[in-house]
């Protein structure tokens, strides 16, 4: 249980994040996603 629960926090961090950074709100994302985390 606990390799799938790390599996599946890695993959949704990295997807979750770089869909957020990839469009042009990534200058105001980036700076909202590291005060709010």
């Amino acid at each position: 249980m606990s390799k799938k629960e790390k599996s599946t926090d890695d993959r949704i961090t990295p997807e979750s994040e770089t869909p957020v950074e990839t469009p042009p709100k990534k200058e105001k994302t980036p700076p909202k996603i590291k005060e709010e985390s």
